[in-house]
């Protein structure tokens, strides 16, 4: 039978109705060949892995130019790499042309395992992420756990770190020429590196001449590739440079004793800044170890002045040891910290504890030292609560409790320590807001301090916004949704907290009566929202953390999601709002906060495609299910 040919019974169209689904007549149109949501979905993550594989090859690639320095062995290079580095970096164009740069970078890896996996680093390509984690979950997919391209991945992570490359940054070439600068560019790299290895200057070929070129010492009288490798593709003498980089130096010195702005975190990322001359430079189509790239990964990410201050500061105080400058960096500006354990949670504030107290010995550090805090105390607040159960602080001394590891310790910087004392609390605090909704509970006036100081409010202002919620629920802890509705003016004060307080403590703690009524009721607070970015992260990393359930919840979390992404109109009143509601009217969208929605999700793609798929597959069980007791979740939901 052909699809045109197809009619739905009264049962099917029922069963749709039921399901909220399309239109029946609509219904009949559409193609029932084959199951194409899931197809769709393997096309797009086989799409994805291509280009993934791509960039491990290319590491490869690169690396195999480097490899010829480890040992100081000569070795040419074989005369198809130059062939094979064009014909991936041309296809990962062809594939994603979004972006012009490939950043490779240490992850600041802390767990010592001793095998090879330890030595980790990340590949950032615009959306596209890859590291030894996401290489073996790729390999799984396609069916060859030990892949030989993974391994070949793991041997170009241990060449870039026996070269002592902690980060390498690639700019895409478009033209021919451009090709042959990157490649002259690898062959320079190698030749500065061998130069290290020897202590003589770096010895090269260029436009058929043999040259010779003292390697360039940075700031800190320490050599610098970077410097060499503009130095070199400028055709600058060494003097000229050398007198560069003392004139870049004053400026910074006036910067950092607050007379002037500098918001650059090398004398080679502001030779290359200075207003007068930019433009003019032949810029290195490659980058090695410049500290910019341990906090940003684009080079239209803007480094502030405080972020340059640190990096600098990062840089003199840890630049014998590039891989420790990493893990310090990573503590103060890591964008995982949603992720990681106790242990790591204790040994990235180790490292920031030790940058603290280094700064403790030097005067003039406040801005940079207020800097570190202000952005570790926003890191720490992405932490699970759970988390914080494991952490044990007295005085200055931390201890991680996590089961089937060894408990770490350490000592902490006071300045962190009533930190991860408040996190405690405010724990304590959000089992307690969530509690009250069943029992009668009992708030102390620290619990009054510390929810005032999660909600940036008073603490008269705290006891109220307690109050507000509690009498948002009946003596038996149902749900009341006109007291909420009064209540929205009030909980909006508190956007930037609230949402996510209720959002993550109460949507699965509610009788099972009343959680629709319950999530449909923050539909209303969602749209007084201004902050929308926030509450849209929140759902997102609600969906990703758990991708192989499905919870009622996450339904609610489509629903507000579409809502969020749209600006605020009275023209889409329901709360079953689809997304196919969403994009028949673009004109809508809050294109700022749709774009920070794609970019979180292709962040977390594998997340959200293993998501998917479990609805997908759950949604055919539940289709299929034939079973006396009603099962707790409907197909609808």
């Amino acid at each position: 039978m052909q699809p045109s040919d197809m009619n739905l019974d009264t049962e099917a169209i029922e069963l749709y109705r039921q399901l909220d689904g399309i239109d029946p007549h609509e219904l009949e149109k559409l193609s029932f060949t084959g199951d194409g949501f899931s197809q769709g979905l393997t096309e797009a993550e086989m799409r994805n892995d291509a280009i993934r594989m791509q960039l491990a090859d290319l590491v490869n690639q690169v690396s195999s130019c480097l490899r010829r320095s480890s040992g100081g062995k000569k070795r040419s290079l074989q005369s198809g790499t130059f062939d094979s580095l064009k014909g991936t970096i041309e296809k990962l164009i062809r594939s994603y042309d979004k972006t012009k740069t490939i950043l490779i970078r240490y992850k600041g890896t802390y767990e010592k395992t001793g095998n090879r996996d330890s030595i980790d680093y990340e590949i950032v390509f615009g959306k596209y992420y890859l590291d030894m984690a996401a290489m073996a979950a790729l390999a799984r997919r396609r069916g060859f756990e030990d892949d030989n391209r993974r391994n070949r991945l793991a041997d170009a992570f241990d060449t870039l770190w026996n070269c002592s490359a902690y980060n390498l940054l690639l700019r895409l070439p478009h033209e021919e020429k451009e090709y042959k600068r990157l490649w002259v560019g690898l062959q320079i790299l190698y030749r500065y590196i061998r130069a290290l290895e020897k202590g003589s200057p770096v010895q090269f070929k260029m436009g058929g001449k043999r040259l010779s070129y003292p390697v360039v010492t940075n700031e800190n009288g320490k050599p610098d590739p970077n410097l060499t490798l503009l130095a070199i593709f400028n055709k600058l003498p060494s003097e000229r440079i050398q007198k560069l980089i003392h004139k870049v130096v004053l400026l910074m010195q006036k910067s950092e004793s607050g007379r002037a702005q500098f918001a650059f975190t090398t004398a080679y990322d502001a030779i290359l800044g200075l207003k007068n001359m930019r433009g003019k430079w032949s810029v290195p189509p490659l980058e090695l170890n410049n500290v910019k790239w341990l906090m940003v990964d684009t080079e239209q990410t803007q480094v502030s002045e405080n972020m340059a201050r640190v990096a600098r500061y990062v840089a003199d105080n840890y630049g014998d040891s590039l891989p420790k400058a990493s893990r310090v960096l990573k503590s103060v500006y890591g964008d995982d910290y949603e992720k990681i354990d106790s242990n790591q949670v204790a040994q990235r504030l180790e490292l920031t504890s030790d940058l603290l107290s280094s700064m403790d010995k030097k005067a003039g550090n406040r801005d940079v030292e207020a800097e570190v805090l202000e952005n570790v105390r926003t890191r720490l607040g992405l932490v699970n609560d759970g988390i914080y159960d494991n952490l044990v602080v007295e005085e200055n001394r931390i201890e991680a409790h996590v089961p089937g590891k060894k408990t770490f310790i350490a000592k902490v910087h006071d300045k962190l320590v009533g930190l991860v004392g408040f996190y405690k609390n405010r724990s304590i605090a959000k089992k307690k807001m969530t509690d009250m909704v069943h029992q009668v509970i009992d708030f102390d006036p620290q619990d009054y301090e510390t929810i005032a100081q999660d909600f940036e409010i008073s603490p008269e202002e705290a006891w109220d916004l307690v109050q507000t919620l509690k009498s948002c629920f009946d003596g038996e802890g149902h749900f009341r949704k006109s007291i909420f509705v009064d209540a929205i003016p009030d909980l909006e004060r508190y956007e930037s907290k609230i949402f996510d307080f209720l959002w993550h403590n109460l949507k699965e703690t509610l009788h099972q009566s009343d959680r629709t009524a319950f999530l449909d009721a923050l539909q209303m607070l969602v749209d007084r929202i201004s902050q929308r970015k926030n509450s849209l992260s929140v759902l997102l990393q609600d969906l990703a953390s758990r991708p192989s359930i499905v919870r009622f919840a996450d339904h609610k979390a489509f629903m507000l999601g579409n809502r969020l992404v749209r600006k605020y109109s009275g023209n889409i009143v329901s709360y079953r709002i689809t997304p196919e509601d969403v994009l028949k009217d673009k004109s809508g969208l809050d294109q700022p906060v749709a774009n920070y929605a794609a970019w979180k999700i292709d962040r977390e793609q594998e997340s959200y495609f293993k998501k998917m798929r479990t609805i997908h597959l759950r949604l055919i069980e539940l289709l299929d299910y034939d079973g006396a007791d009603a099962p707790k979740m409907t197909a609808k939901d």
